[in-house]
């Protein structure tokens, strides 16, 4: 007899249909802004050498608004960053990038660095989720592009960011999948572990 999936395909199908109706929907409503943040998370944040963020569509909540909240705005300094891209073989990557370059439309209808931007490997790298739950589990569009690049890449501090109302009870996990170290809502910031080896 098969052994039946951890999660129907149906249910996470029809959770992230769900989830994405959220974040529109506050987004729409609302204006994100990062909770009040432990000190532990601001040390790793503010020490870092680089940090990824990711180009926010879809109601997702912009991380660059958690650095301008810690004093380190994008739009006014030259703060180390890098974004997502895909690479030729569909392998998540992050290519440096600094407020002002030019970004070129991404597989996922967004936006990433151009190919001639350096390849880097940042100490916190914020991420976009569709649901996360208590133990900070987190549910994504589906591709498994983060969980690949963090098996690949332990050293980065994990931190998701969110709406409050994208935290559910329990997500159903898969061998593969990576938890989060830390996310951060506009209401709370969930904490599981925040020690990360810095840049050498």
């Amino acid at each position: 007899m098969a052994v039946p999936p951890l999660f129907p395909n149906d249910a996470l199908a029809a959770l992230r249909k769900s989830m994405r109706k959220v974040r529109q929907r506050l987004d729409k409503e609302q204006v994100w802004r990062a909770a009040v943040l432990p000190p532990a998370v601001v040390t790793q944040i503010t020490g870092s050498h680089l940090i990824g963020l990711y180009s926010a569509m879809s109601g997702e909540p912009d991380p660059g608004l958690i650095l301008a909240e810690l004093g380190m705005d994008i739009s006014q300094q030259p703060v180390p960053t890098a974004l997502p891209a895909l690479a030729a073989d569909s392998d998540l990557m992050f290519r440096r990038w600094t407020r002002g370059d030019p970004l070129t439309e991404s597989p996922w209808n967004g936006l990433q660095p151009f190919t001639r931007a350096e390849a880097v490997v940042p100490d916190v790298i914020f991420v976009p989720l569709l649901a996360f739950d208590d133990e900070l589990n987190r549910l994504g569009q589906g591709g498994g592009h983060y969980d690949r690049y963090f098996a690949c890449h332990e050293r980065p501090l994990r931190v998701g960011v969110a709406w409050e109302e994208q935290r559910v009870p329990q997500l159903a996990t898969r061998p593969w999948d990576i938890t989060l170290d830390a996310v951060i809502t506009e209401q709370y910031c969930y904490l599981r572990k925040v020690e990360r080896c810095r840049s050498q």
